[in-house]
């Protein structure tokens, strides 16, 4: 027998053997995907929808979804957001914005919020964030762009409408039977305009250029930071809230008319 000194560890023959951070995360999941993880997948997903069929016992709370849209309001002017009304489903508000330029060309993005399915899902949108219609030159690394954008984002997606172009930016916060938390719905909602920012340069040129040119990993690590040491310090750095007479035209219809979102003018 060799002693414990001078034993070696096993090996397994496909384990990753990468070097440490993100490379190293992606090596050990791809191991997992090509091992044993497909063949759970089945059983797992029969049985959670086995299980979301089967009513509530009477003796467990039943679902009961919580959050409404006057409830999202609440949060927003107990922290000084202005918003405004735009149906009986949605609300408008908005930020300030560095690099990132709306559709009209203003310093800022404006954000939908809409409480959809009853109150188990909250959407955040952000309508023409930007327009790569069909017949664009460079849709394709339009896309492209988009899709490295969104896999180095948390939260953030992106969806493209091929009639006339429009790219949204959302967040979905699901909550099913949970009510929505004021820190939860501030991170997603001051993450939108922090993360289109640190984006906008390579969606911007991929648009305008073709060219695809992501920064390195670690650069697009540091905006998780920056929004880290904003939460510990207990905000955003976002401008406050200027209230005031605005108008407000989403996907080509007729002007809105409202407060101000915060920071738009």
């Amino acid at each position: 027998m060799t002693s414990a000194a001078t034993s070696k560890p096993r090996i397994l023959a496909n384990a990753p053997t990468a070097p440490c951070g993100r490379a190293r995360a992606k090596k050990k999941r791809d191991f997992f995907f090509q091992s044993a993880c497909p063949r759970r997948f089945p059983a797992q997903r029969a049985l959670l929808a086995a299980r979301m069929r089967t009513p509530p016992r009477s003796n467990s709370s039943p679902l009961k979804a919580m959050t409404t849209l006057e409830h999202i309001a609440s949060i927003l002017d107990h922290h000084g957001i202005s918003h405004t009304r735009l149906t009986p489903e949605m609300l408008l508000t908005g930020f300030a914005t560095g690099r990132y330029r709306d559709a009209n060309g203003r310093a800022g993005v404006p954000i939908c919020v809409s409480v959809q399915e009853g109150g188990a899902y909250v959407r955040l949108e952000v309508p023409w964030a930007y327009k790569a219609p069909a017949g664009h030159p460079h849709q394709a690394a339009a896309l492209q762009a988009l899709l490295i954008a969104a896999g180095r984002s948390k939260m953030l997606r992106f969806c493209l409408d091929p009639e006339d172009g429009e790219v949204r930016a959302s967040i979905c916060l699901p909550l099913m039977d949970a009510e929505l938390g004021a820190r939860q719905f501030l991170r997603a909602l001051t993450a939108i305009p922090d993360l289109l920012d640190g984006h906008d340069a390579l969606i911007r040129a991929a648009l305008e250029t073709g060219r695809v040119e992501p920064p390195p990993a670690d650069a697009a690590g540091l905006l998780d930071a920056l929004q880290a040491l904003a939460a510990l310090a207990g905000g955003s750095s976002r401008p406050p809230a200027k209230p005031g007479p605005a108008t407000f035209t989403v996907n080509g219809g007729a002007p809105r008319g409202g407060t101000l979102p915060p920071g738009i003018n």
